[in-house]
């Protein structure tokens, strides 16, 4: 299947789950990762609609 990744360095809880809930609208896409420079948007992982999600924090090398 297809994999997504998506980068965010900033943004709330809230937002960054309505994009990677927009994802799981897509009929392409059969996985993505979260890459991110914040940590609570780890809680985003397991699968919606049949898309799994993983999440992955980069602390550093980001700017």
């Amino acid at each position: 299947g297809t994999v997504g990744i998506e980068v965010k360095v900033a943004g709330s809880f809230a937002s960054v789950l309505r994009q990677v809930e927009r994802y799981a609208g897509s009929p392409r896409l059969r996985s993505l990762l979260l890459v991110t420079a914040k940590s609570f948007h780890c809680r985003i992982n397991g699968v919606s609609n049949g898309v799994k999600f993983d999440s992955l924090v980069i602390h550093r090398g980001l700017r």
